[in-house]
């Protein structure tokens, strides 16, 4: 005799069974129901799941540091879709964990069923810093509005040089360990003695525009508890925040040290000791040389920044992430158009504190990207010393490119004890 309710083992067996391809007949035999008893409630469930999956929904909840983003939809289909949805600022939050798949969905149309397919996308967020330094910062942005720094007017040459100037891993707030002096007043003038070195050795070139990466482990650590992004503590010289204030007036009399020659353009590189802390400073001279137009600030947060003067198409990242032998298929997949329109292709790594370089050949041998590691102005900590790590000259570089020829030489200049 037919129950009269459907018990939840009962309709669990009917999906199953029919799941497996068993014929509507036989589903009904195997469970003892009539043919159109299992007919319906197989029907009736689908158009209940139906409208239960097929109802949009999009979450965003802040709390803290953290912040999540839940989309079950068909037009949200990628991370990027949801953080475009919920307006994301890419500067602020950065996505920790991310979870995206999809299902087949049946929905009524009048007596029929049809296929739809949904996509959920589950993002898990972090602030790039903590929310009580952002809040700071725009404090202090706001405060400086109402103040606007006497920038010098840079002159205004149409030469075709670009002039690069790579200070790679100075790590501001290192503590030497190897009898060198290099502390923060000291990191701060070897850096200011370089600029002023590498400026005047290309005071005779035809020089259009300034190019600065800034970051490449500028700063030491990444926080007030004296250690890098992933918590390795390091030998440091005094207070984060004097650390800090020095690193950005160093870097304010750098700027304006070029401004004296030509427009400069700053570009953000993140390291493995300072990203927080490199963005904080990129924010700070963005604010600072808000009211120059000789002064742009490139703070995009991605990892691996692209830059095209005429035939050259020069790359920057840190060198700590990537495969040094993939990286110049990385950047024609990143850039291709700017691949396609340039001769000669660089790639500028910091990281390693020594210089070296490697040149890889396209596929059809009639070019080549130089993979360039470049020296580090950085003295020696405890670690490095205990190691052996002691043998690496410091040094910081400046490379001409010509808009036409490509690479047109670069000039060094040595760290003097």
């Amino acid at each position: 005799m037919e129950r009269k309710k459907w018990a939840d083992t009962d309709v669990e067996e009917l999906r199953r069974l029919r799941a497996s391809g068993m014929s509507m007949q036989d589903c009904a035999d195997a469970i003892g129901r009539s043919y159109g008893s299992v007919k319906n409630k197989l029907q009736n469930d689908q158009i209940y799941a139906a409208k239960k999956n097929t109802e949009e929904r999009f979450e965003h909840s802040v709390a803290g540091n953290g912040a999540t983003i839940t989309s079950v939809s068909e037009r949200i289909r990628t991370p990027a879709d949801a953080l475009a949805y919920a307006e994301i600022d890419d500067d602020v939050w950065l996505i920790d964990r991310q979870v995206v798949n999809s299902w087949e969905v049946a929905a009524k149309v009048g007596d029929d069923l049809e296929t739809r397919t949904l996509w959920q996308v589950k993002l898990w967020l972090k602030r790039r810093a903590a929310k009580h330094v952002t809040d700071a910062l725009d404090a202090m942005f706001a405060r400086m509005s109402e103040h606007v720094p006497a920038v010098p007017k840079a002159p205004r040459p149409a030469g075709p040089y670009l002039a690069e100037l790579s200070l790679f891993d100075v790590h501001f707030g290192k503590l030497a360990y190897d009898g060198t002096s290099f502390d923060v007043s000291t990191a701060e003038r070897i850096f200011e003695d370089a600029v002023g070195a590498l400026l005047d050795r290309v005071t005779n070139w035809d020089v259009s525009r300034i190019l600065v990466p800034v970051g490449n482990d500028f700063f030491n650590v990444d926080n007030w508890s004296g250690t890098t992004a992933k918590g390795t503590p390091q030998d440091s010289d005094g207070p984060f925040s004097r650390v800090f204030e020095s690193g950005c007036a160093a870097m304010v009399a750098a700027v304006e040290r070029c401004l004296a020659v030509a427009p400069v353009d700053l570009l953000w590189v993140p390291g493995n000791h300072d990203p927080s802390t490199s963005f904080y400073l990129v924010r700070f001279l963005d604010a600072w040389f808000r009211s120059s137009d000789d002064v742009t600030v490139d703070r995009d947060h991605r990892p691996r920044k692209y830059v095209r003067h005429g035939c050259n198409l020069l790359g920057f990242t840190h060198g700590d992430q990537e495969a040094h032998r993939d990286l110049p298929a990385i950047m024609a997949a990143e850039v291709p158009a700017l691949w396609a329109a340039t001769t000669w292709r660089e790639i500028h790594l910091g990281h390693f504190h020594r210089a070296r370089q490697t040149v890889h050949r396209t596929t059809d041998e009639t070019g080549g990207v130089r993979v360039r590691v470049l020296p580090s102005l950085s003295g020696t900590d405890s670690w490095h010393f205990q190691k052996g790590y002691v043998a690496n000259k410091r040094a910081a570089e400046c490379y001409l490119w010509h808009e036409s020829e490509g690479y047109a030489g670069h000039v060094s200049t040595n760290v003097q004890e």
